[in-house]
């Protein structure tokens, strides 16, 4: 409850809002509230449906265009969560627009400032992703929003020009490129600002006009610091002023139409544009008047395009936007039931392909220990060969198991293991009886009060549950007989786990030693040893790759994509793409390691028939054919060994 209220009150604050745009401490304690709210939303959005569904609430969120002021009133929460990030990166433009007018060099936080809210302006596109444009006011527009992104670079990248030009003014090839690069995202600003509806707003004229004029003051700056960058080569090499004059009366080109535009400029702004263009007029004179007087260069037609430049990257307020806040861990536990309903069809299906893997896995390791058993390979190396140590893959594996308890820690884990099904299975017949008796006293209660008693019958509303427990227990029976089978094969190996609290030099001792001395291992047996340290290292890949799976399959990225899914943000059919052609990969590449070590080949299954399909060359071509021909390589060598010894 103390969250929820927290929440609110932080939403009537964001609504009611009042603050200086000049006071950046204040812009900046708003900024604290919105991040704050926006993270907390991310868990509502997720834990409630909002709608006129039965199972939905209906809450409506209203907001009304920056441009125009039309009300939008609509059910869908991604409105709400875009609107206030909207509101978001309009705050970090009015911070870096105020850090831009401060005295002092204060142009660094401003472009800083601009490029968060490039970054944020970026976000809501990329949300924004499939959803109906039906539901989003012309702020939100794709159209409006990718005109934002670039005007947050423009300005960003002018401010880091304005810096670098006062402080090293003689770079003039590095300002011409900066100035260039500042122009051009002006100007596909400007081409999004001036095309409908954005166009047909009532400020349009205005703010289009602004756009042009800085595309038009910085495509003439790039030019002038081009024209000086060869005025003072010249000075140097005594050639390219006649090029300096071209970019010099290029750059007076863009200067000429913007007189038109002098009536929308802030004064600050009209006196910057004055001032250079001055400075420009003084510039060119005097480059023209030395070439005429000393170099006589020819002067080109057409003017060199200074090079792009741009700098610094939108910068990142993920980790601010999932920022902790008390009451969190109850929250992030909302998750409607029809997300649960997703998830569980997801697992249902990605969960068989996992059990293939399984099984292909153990058939794999079951057909190579078949196969050196048949031989007693490696035994039987250390009776012809000189090596006397135990492997240091073998050594690692006896480490791990000794440091979670050797063979007494295998015993309890098998008992602890069996103590934890029972009182899993103890919680689902206690919640299958809670069931029942809640739909016993609503029958009673509905045969007390008749047509008043009004509400759903809960032998109906309880089916989703029931189904949900219905599959948990069914997971239950799985996993007692497979607890029963590792419990069994723990008992029988009772008598020979006391070797795992041997030291290393003790197990060492118990090597067969080598019958006959000073004579040097054939190559067949120094090949042997090589190839089956390759077939533990495939193993090792095989264990690898399947623990992967197994993170990835219960980590929350499924429940995150289910949620989109839910919200209509994601294609059920293609949300978890990435999880599941990861698994069909693996699935396919483990039956092929299967099929070239001599067990049966295995029908493919469509999921990883599709992956193939799609990704032929990279599942065929690469990973699996390696591993199939590593493997054939391997077992077909061991045998030519064999046969010579």
């Amino acid at each position: 409850e103390p969250t929820i209220k927290r929440f609110q009150q932080l939403r009537d604050n964001l609504i009611k809002i009042s603050v200086p745009r000049s006071d950046n401490g204040e812009l900046e304690r708003v900024g604290r509230d919105l991040k704050e709210y926006l993270s907390m939303w991310t868990n509502i959005s997720q834990g409630f449906t909002f709608g006129k569904g039965k199972d939905s609430i209906d809450i409506r969120f209203t907001w009304y265009d920056s441009y125009n002021r039309d009300k939008k009133n609509t059910t869908n929460p991604l409105v709400e969560r875009l609107s206030m990030l909207y509101n978001l990166a309009i705050l970090y433009n009015q911070m870096g627009i105020n850090y831009a007018n401060m005295p002092g060099d204060k142009l660094k936080e401003a472009t800083n400032s601009f490029l968060t809210a490039a970054w944020v302006f970026d976000r809501i596109k990329l949300e924004m992703g499939n959803a109906s444009q039906g539901d989003f006011t012309l702020d939100l527009s794709e159209l409006n929003v990718g005109m934002c992104g670039m005007l947050m670079r423009a300005q960003a990248q002018q401010c880091t020009y304005d810096k670098i030009k006062v402080t090293r003014a003689d770079k003039a090839n590095l300002l011409a490129k900066l100035a260039m690069q500042a122009a051009e995202y002006y100007a596909a600003a400007h081409g999004c600002a001036n095309t409908p509806p954005l166009s047909k707003t009532s400020d349009a004229k205005t703010f289009v006009s602004l756009i042009k004029f800085h595309d038009n003051l910085l495509r003439a700056q790039a030019y002038f610091w081009n024209g000086v960058m060869y005025h003072e080569r010249c000075k140097e090499t005594t050639e390219g002023i006649g090029k300096g004059v071209a970019n010099l009366r290029r750059a007076n080109t863009y200067l000429e139409p913007m007189a038109k535009m002098e009536k929308y400029l802030p004064q600050q702004t009209l006196n910057y544009y004055k001032d250079f263009a001055q400075k420009l007029k003084d510039r060119t004179e005097l480059v023209e008047k030395q070439n005429t007087k000393l170099y006589h260069e020819p002067v080109p037609e057409v003017a060199d395009d200074p090079e792009l430049m741009p700098y610094g990257q939108p910068i990142s307020l993920e980790a601010e936007l999932a920022t902790p806040y008390d009451g969190q861990e109850i929250l992030a536990k909302m998750i409607p039931l029809a997300v649960r309903q997703l998830e569980r069809e997801y697992k249902d299906k990605v969960g068989g392909l996992l059990g293939q893997v399984f099984d292909i896995a153990k058939q794999t390791d079951s057909v190579q220990q078949d196969f050196l058993g048949k031989h007693n390979l490696p035994a039987a190396l250390h009776a012809v060969s000189g090596e006397q140590k135990i492997p240091d893959d073998l050594w690692q594996r006896i480490k791990e198991c000794r440091e979670k308890g050797g063979a007494e820690g295998l015993e309890k884990l098998a008992t602890n293991v069996a103590a934890l099904a029972d009182n899993n299975n103890a919680s689902i017949q206690k919640l299958l009886a809670d069931l029942r008796q809640e739909e016993d006293e609503d029958e009673a209660m509905r045969a007390k009060y008749g047509a008043v008693w009004t509400r759903a019958r809960s032998s109906v509303q309880n089916q989703q549950v029931k189904q949900q427990v219905s599959y948990f227990r069914d997971m239950y029976e799985k996993g007692k007989a497979a607890d029963s089978t590792v419990k069994a094969m723990i008992e029988s190996s009772k008598g020979e786990l006391g070797i795992l609290e041997m030291t290393r030099e003790e197990l060492t001792a118990r090597i067969p030693k080598k019958e006959r001395t000073g004579e040097q291992p054939s190559p067949a047996v120094t090949k042997l040893t090589q190839f089956i340290s390759q077939l533990n290292d495939l193993k090792k890949e095989s264990e690898e790759l399947l623990e992967r799976l197994m993170k990835t399959f219960e980590g929350e990225v499924v429940t995150s994509e289910m949620i989109q899914v839910h919200q209509n943000l994601k294609d059920k059919h293609k949300v978890p793409l990435l999880i599941t052609l990861d698994i069909c990969r693996a699935t396919a590449e483990v039956r092929e390691h299967k099929e070239c070590s001599g067990g049966e080949q295995e029908q493919t299954t469509k999921s990883a028939a599709l992956y193939r399909r799609r990704h032929g060359r990279v599942c065929q071509g690469t990973v699996s054919q390696q591993r199939k021909q590593r493997a054939h390589s391997i077992l077909c060598k061991t045998q030519q060994c064999l046969q010579s010894l």
